[in-house]
């Protein structure tokens, strides 16, 4: 965690340079490219990569808490296509915009090691890794949480989960996750989109967004 530390550290120092050289001089009208070329490229290139390398360092530990061994073991244990699904996974994290995706990144890359592939939800979540923010999993979390199941007194009628109680933005979240397959319509009813179902994958991730929400209090 120090090392963590020291990296928000750099990226704090190089953010606070490319507002002196570059952000303030353009505020103020007294900023010509020419002239300060150089100057820029260098407090853009060091802000770039300080932050390229938190995000890194954030995802390396995530990795660790999740498979209880130290990045280096865990990189040394990689197969060839492990190695690759690793590399396009650190890929990734250098386009994530908040720490919540890295988390579920990191997660996704412990189940392709334990299992050598990803199951269908977590591809989806994989590949749709910038569609979902970390409002988007704890609002989630919160409503699939505390939501009651909507009984059916039928063997052929499993229930369902009513949304027309929900605030607007609660239904638009919970669209986004039938959109990737972690929640389901319900197909039984002709409810308008209002009623939806969970999939094998629904508790698991909860389950999962429990072990971020533990981990970071």
């Amino acid at each position: 965690m120090k090392k963590l530390d020291n990296c928000i550290d750099i990226v704090d120092k190089a953010g606070d340079e490319l507002i002196e050289k570059f952000i303030t001089p353009i505020a103020k009208g007294i900023f010509t490219l020419l002239e300060n070329e150089i100057k820029i490229g260098q407090a853009y290139l060091t802000f770039k990569t300080a932050f390229m390398e938190k995000k890194i360092k954030i995802f390396l530990k995530y990795i660790e808490n999740e498979k209880s061994k130290t990045v280096l073991d865990f990189i040394n244990n990689l197969n060839e296509i492990e190695k690759k699904f690793f590399i396009e996974s650190i890929n990734k994290v250098i386009d994530l915009d908040d720490e919540f995706q890295i988390y579920i990144l990191a997660h996704l890359v412990g189940q392709y090691k334990d299992n050598n592939d990803l199951n269908y939800y977590e591809k989806s979540l994989f590949y749709n890794i910038n569609s979902l923010s970390s409002d988007d999993y704890l609002k989630f979390y919160k409503v699939l949480s505390s939501i009651e199941k909507t009984e059916i007194d039928s063997p052929d009628d499993d229930g369902f989960y009513d949304m027309s109680n929900l605030s607007e933005v609660e239904e638009i979240v919970l669209t986004k996750f039938i959109n990737l397959g972690i929640l389901k319509h319900d197909v039984l009813r002709h409810d308008g989109g209002k009623n939806f179902l969970k999939t094998d994958y629904t508790d698991k991730l909860i389950k999962i967004i429990k072990n971020y929400k533990e981990q970071n209090e």
